[in-house]
C-alpha cells in the first residue's frame, strides 16, 4: 500500500461546530518510520495473524522519510458539525453470517473509532474525577510547601 492510497482505507471525520485548522493537526498525523517499522516487525514475530500473513515491504519503507506528515490523509478530513449524526452512524449491529456458504475469500474488515482531541470525546464523569485528583495533588503539594516555612 502506498501512502497516497491511505485516504481510500482510512476516513477521518472532524466533529464540531467549526472545521478543523489543519495546520494545528500536523502532530497527530505525523508518522515516524522507525516506530511503524519496529511495531510491524514485532507483530510479524509475535502475533499469529501477522506471522503467517504479513510481509513487510522493505523497499517501500526505505522510500519513506524518517519523519513525515500524512498530508493525503490530513487533506481528506471530512467535517460534521453535529456529532450526534456521526455517533448514530456507528449504532447497530451486523447481520451478515461470515460462516455461511456464500462467503468466499477474505472477509472484508472495517473498523470505526473516535479519537478525542482536547478532551472532546471524554466521558464527563471521568474528566471530572481526573480534575479532582489533579486538584488534590496540587493542594497537597502546596500544603507541604507551607509546612516547610
Amino acid at each position: 500500500m502506498c501512502l497516497t492510497s491511505l485516504p481510500d482505507i482510512v476516513k477521518v471525520v472532524w466533529t464540531g461546530k467549526s472545521a478543523s485548522d489543519k495546520t494545528q493537526l500536523h502532530s497527530p498525523f505525523t508518522i515516524r518510520k522507525d516506530k511503524v517499522y519496529n511495531a510491524l516487525k514485532w507483530l510479524v514475530q509475535n502475533h499469529e495473524d501477522y506471522k503467517y500473513h504479513v510481509t513487510i515491504n522493505e523497499s517501500m519503507m526505505n522510500d519513506w522519510d524518517d519523519i513525515f506528515v500524512a498530508i493525503e490523509l490530513l487533506n481528506s478530513i471530512g467535517h460534521v458539525s453535529d456529532p450526534s449524526a456521526e455517533d448514530a452512524s456507528r449504532d447497530g449491529f451486523g447481520m451478515d453470517d461470515p460462516d455461511g456458504d456464500d462467503t468466499a475469500g477474505d472477509l472484508p474488515f472495517t473498523s470505526s473509532g473516535i479519537v478525542g482531541m482536547n478532551n472532546i470525546a471524554e466521558i464527563p464523569d471521568s474528566t471530572s474525577l481526573t480534575r479532582l485528583l489533579d486538584s488534590r495533588r496540587i493542594l497537597l503539594s502546596m500544603s507541604l510547601r507551607v509546612r516547610k516555612f
